[in-house]
């Protein structure tokens, strides 16, 4: 992945990689190993544990295509092997939440999201009845998840299922608003500020507000805009939280705290979201705190 980051920010072919989608084959097809074990072994590492292992000068759009294109190639290499894995791990009997079911829905939840990531017809169409007819809580929030990468109208047709099904579960929701945040897709900084309107949406609701603009200071393609729209946003509402919840407000300002290791152009930017929450007045000791301590660090 960091060889892979590096080709894509000199837009350099991907550097070959068959010998590892080759060992994830073996680790999805070894019966031997528990389910849960394979769901975690094929699983990819996140963008930001990427950024972490890079360390310097971090280019989060290169990040996220570069394990765009390498999870794409898994997913067409190991197609036929993912699909029987998918079936094979189908829920027999009923729920229950045993390890081996657990590890079970594991492993089929990781295979549907390789599966997806193709974006052929039929496997929007799979994980579209994989989310209708989830019998559990855990598989809908699973298919949901996928989804919401998805473009077109799988996509608003799920989240419109799910708000309908679960909108007076206030703990339910939650999911809903963290998948629109957390979204990989362009659109994204646009929803979340549309989403600060909606009826079940409240900053002055700590848990809501971290769903919601947690969720979204941690989405390392739409925070890390190239354009600092994502830092601008995030300070503005870390200035409006500061005024009724101190606490929230320094928990949100965190996110900004490895601006440093960025590129120039995202790290200049960034620090400028800092210096304004720097200079706003009136601001809390908590906020004020943290954030001169992260300009002032060498």
């Amino acid at each position: 992945m960091i060889a892979g980051t590096a080709a894509a920010r000199k837009n350099a072919p991907a550097p070959d990689a068959d010998a590892f989608i080759a060992a994830l084959g073996a680790i999805l097809a070894d019966d031997q190993l528990e389910p849960a074990f394979r769901a975690q072994a094929i699983t990819m590492p996140s963008e930001s544990e990427i950024a972490r292992l890079i360390g310097r000068d971090i280019d989060p759009s290169a990040i996220h295509d570069a394990r765009t294109a390498l999870t794409k190639r898994i997913a067409m290499k190991l197609g036929t092997a993912l699909e029987q894995t998918y079936d094979d791990m189908r829920q027999k009997g009923p729920y229950a939440p045993t390890p081996d079911q657990i590890g079970r829905r594991q492993l089929r939840g990781s295979a549907l999201a390789y599966l997806t990531r193709r974006g052929k017809a039929d496997d929007i169409e799979r994980a579209t009845r994989h989310f209708q007819t989830a019998q559990s809580l855990t598989d809908e929030i699973a298919g949901l998840g996928v989804l919401s990468e998805v473009k077109g109208p799988a996509r608003q047709a799920a989240l419109d299922r799910f708000y309908d099904r679960w909108k007076d579960d206030h703990l339910v929701i939650d999911h809903w608003f963290a998948f629109q945040a957390i979204s990989s897709l362009p659109g994204t900084l646009a929803a979340v500020k549309k989403l600060l309107k909606h009826p079940l949406m409240s900053l002055q609701n700590p848990n809501k507000a971290r769903t919601l603009i947690g969720v979204f200071a941690g989405n390392a393609v739409n925070f890390n805009r190239a354009d600092g729209a994502g830092y601008t946003f995030v300070a503005e509402l870390i200035l409006e939280i500061d005024r009724f919840n101190p606490q929230v407000a320094s928990r949100l300002l965190t996110s900004f705290r490895s601006f440093r290791t960025l590129e120039p152009g995202r790290r200049k930017l960034a620090r400028a979201a800092l210096e304004t929450i720097a200079k706003a007045k009136p601001l809390s000791p908590d906020v004020f705190e943290i954030v001169t301590r992260m300009l002032g660090d060498n």
